[in-house]
Order: structure tokens, then C-alpha cells, then sequence
């Protein structure tokens, strides 16, 4: 069965997997890659989100609000972001010191409502979530390297996305979001990125 369920959904892929992947043997590809899906998912599993799918060189997770009260999902979405962004410096500095390649990530959290549970073909159904919010997710997360950020968030009420690592705000244009998320410009006005969209 399918729920309709308010959520914090966690978007996130790795940056420069690409080019790497074209460059190195098959076997130190998967062992890339699982070493930082590792790094990434742990996060969020210490602060109790739940991973819904790998997708490639990223995944998606959710931090469910059903059982629990708001504020204390969305400190622990954010808590699991402050963790990433503190540890990953260090991983990569492992991995340098090993001779390993190494790679950058982007993280989108987003706040709202979304459908939870088996959804597919009748004989392979997948355990996961859909909805306008996810597709959100997913153009948020889009924006991380254009816009140099590496953890973006939105919030439904300001219309606003906010920046967790530098505590910068990316804000939309006056008249709001419009179009789509991909296109826009950006201007820096007092340490604040300020989005246009086409």
C-alpha cells in the first residue's frame, strides 16, 4: 500500500564520479564508489533517516514525519549534513594519503509531502517515495555544483533555500520560483546568492 506522508528527503550524488569513472579499471570503480556511498549514508543512518534507493553515485533517503514531531526530524536532517560536511574533509584526506582518488558530493534536503510505499510492476515493486517534492529534491540537488554548495535546502513556507554550509541563504527571484530550477543567474549581494529564474 501507498501513503501519502510529510518528509525530509535527502538527495544526494557524487561530484566528478563520471570523469573518474572513465579513467580507472572496473574493480577500483566499485570499491570508489562503495567507500563513498559508505561515507554518505552513514550520516544518515546515525540520525535515524532511512534510505530509500541508491541511485548510481548517490541516493535518496527520507527522514520521516509521521511518527514524530517536525522540529526533531529536521534537526536530525540537519545533523546528519553537519556530520557529512565534518567528516568528509578527513575521508578524502585518508584517501589522498592512500593514493586513492578522490571525489566532492551535493546534498539537497527538502520539506514536504510525499508517496510512501511499494511501487512498480507487479512482479518487481520497489519500497520508496514519489511525488513533486522528491522531483524537487532532485533539481535542488542539481543546483549544488553550479551554484559551488555542497548541502542546499529549501523551505516551502520562505520559498527560500539556505546554504548549511557557509549559513549563506539562496533566495528566488521576487516574483518566486518560476520555470524550471535549472535555469537561473545569480548575483552575490552582502554574502547572499540571489537566484533569478528564467
Amino acid at each position: 500500500s501507498v501513503q501519502r506522508i510529510p518528509a525530509v528527503i535527502w538527495f544526494c550524488d557524487l561530484r566528478g564520479f563520471s570523469s573518474v569513472a572513465s579513467r580507472v579499471p572496473q574493480e577500483e570503480l566499485v570499491e570508489i564508489l562503495d567507500a563513498y556511498l559508505e561515507a554518505m549514508a552513514r550520516p544518515v543512518l546515525d540520525h535515524r533517516g532511512q534510505i530509500l534507493k541508491f541511485l548510481g553515485d548517490g541516493f535518496l533517503a527520507t527522514f520521516d514525519l509521521a511518527q514524530r514531531r517536525r522540529e526533531s526530524v529536521c534537526v536530525d536532517a540537519l545533523a546528519a549534513a553537519s556530520q557529512l560536511l565534518e567528516y568528509f574533509p578527513r575521508f578524502n584526506a585518508e584517501r589522498r594519503a592512500a593514493g586513492k582518488k578522490t571525489l566532492e558530493f551535493g546534498v539537497a534536503l527538502h520539506l514536504g509531502e510525499v508517496l510512501y510505499g511499494n511501487i512498480g510492476a507487479s512482479e518487481r515493486l520497489d519500497f520508496t517515495v514519489v511525488g513533486s517534492a522528491v522531483n524537487e529534491a532532485s533539481r535542488i540537488e542539481g543546483m549544488c555544483r553550479p551554484l559551488q554548495r555542497k548541502v542546499l535546502l529549501r523551505c516551502p513556507e520562505h520559498g527560500s533555500m539556505f546554504d548549511v554550509t557557509t549559513g549563506q541563504c539562496v533566495l528566488p527571484s521576487d516574483d518566486g520560483w518560476t520555470g524550471t530550477l535549472h535555469t537561473y543567474t545569480t548575483r552575490v549581494v552582502d554574502d547572499v546568492v540571489q537566484v533569478s529564474l528564467a
